[in-house]
This record gives structure tokens, sequence and C-alpha cells, in this order.
């Protein structure tokens, strides 16, 4: 899991799983709050309304509601880019 924020101009985490590559908002899909990534609990809490999200951004607990949201990912060459 490697924090992308700067480049794809909001809160992101790449998720790499096998050959599947994601980029994942790190937007609450509740109130819109910043979540970040837990190791020790492999999940993403939201700092303020006590959801979370699991390392595949889908909702465990809480109020919010539906999954963070996948963003828009270009593999070209072997480089990733954000398909804007």
């Amino acid at each position: 899991m490697v924090e992308v924020t700067a480049a794809a101009a909001q809160p992101a985490y790449l998720l790499r799983s096998g050959d599947s590559i994601r980029l994942l908002s790190a937007t609450c899909t509740h109130a819109r709050c910043r979540v970040a990534w837990v190791a020790v609990s492999r999940q993403f809490p939201c700092p303020c309304h006590q959801g979370r999200y699991d390392s595949e951004g889908q909702v465990v607990s809480g109020p919010p509601p539906r999954a963070l949201a996948d963003l828009p990912v270009v593999i070209y060459e072997g480089t990733i880019y954000l398909d804007r």
C-alpha cells in the first residue's frame, strides 16, 4: 500500500494484489473525512465518525453508505498513470 495523495490531487492509496493495481480514494463516503491506512488492524478508519473500511475499501462498520471510491488508472509500459 502506497499513499499517492500528491499525484492523485486528493487523498489516495495505491493497492497492489497480485497482478491487480487499484487507486483507492482515501476520502470517507459518509462525511468526506480523510481515512488513513492502519497496518495493525488492516483497515482504513474514519477519524471522526467511527466508520471503518477493510483493505479493499469495503465498509466494515459505521455510517459510511458505500465503499471507498476507485480512481481510474492506466498502466502504460510499466508506469501507472492517473486516468483523468
